[in-house]
This record gives C-alpha cells, sequence and structure tokens, in this order.
C-alpha cells in the first residue's frame, strides 16, 4: 500500500467516524460557542489543532501524513496533498502546491 492509499484510508476512516457522530454533527450545526466546541473535541480526538483561518472562519487540522493533511470545518472535510510539505500544517500557506483529493459534505 502506498502512502497515498494509506491517507486515503485513513481519511476515509476518520470522515465516517465524524460523519457519524450525532452529538458533534448537532454541534455543527448550531452556531458560534457550538460549532467550536465541537471542533475542539474533534481536534482532541483526532489529535488536531482547531485553527482560526481568518474572518472567523475556524478549521481542525489533522496530519494523515507528512505530506497529508485533513481539514474538517463545521460544513466540509477535506484531504489535501502536496509531495514538497516537511510539516503537513504548511498546506495553507502554499496553496500553489495543494490538491484537494476528497471532499465530503457535513450539510446532507
Amino acid at each position: 500500500m502506498t502512502p497515498n492509499e494509506a491517507a486515503a484510508i485513513k481519511f476515509a476512516r476518520m470522515a465516517e467516524e465524524i460523519k457519524a457522530n450525532s452529538d458533534w454533527r448537532a454541534l455543527l450545526a448550531g452556531t458560534g460557542a457550538d460549532v467550536l466546541a465541537a471542533l475542539d473535541e474533534i481536534a482532541q480526538h483526532y489529535g488536531g489543532e482547531n485553527t482560526n483561518t481568518g474572518g472567523g472562519i475556524y478549521v481542525v487540522l489533522i496530519a494523515l501524513t507528512p505530506h497529508d493533511v485533513m481539514a474538517v470545518s463545521s460544513e466540509a472535510m477535506s484531504r489535501y496533498h502536496d509531495d514538497e510539505l516537511t510539516d503537513p500544517y504548511e498546506i495553507f500557506s502554499k496553496p500553489e502546491n495543494f490538491v484537494s483529493e476528497s471532499a465530503i459534505s457535513l450539510c446532507d
């Protein structure tokens, strides 16, 4: 199994777990403090970091591999990959180098 395949499997498993968690889904559908509470719980559960991306938008970043990161917002989950990364959290400072590998809506 390649690292990219392993990252895809890990992303799919974690996305399914998050989507299936009715407590998190209820909080993510809320506003303000509810959303932040859910994102903080998700970050803690998966060893990620709840990050303010600006403008009051928060995203949990979870390292899948050194070159793959999962981003969880109140609306969606995405997996990003960049072979040149040395730290998964650099993915958002190098937008010209990343490609969204997967996206799953939390709005359905």
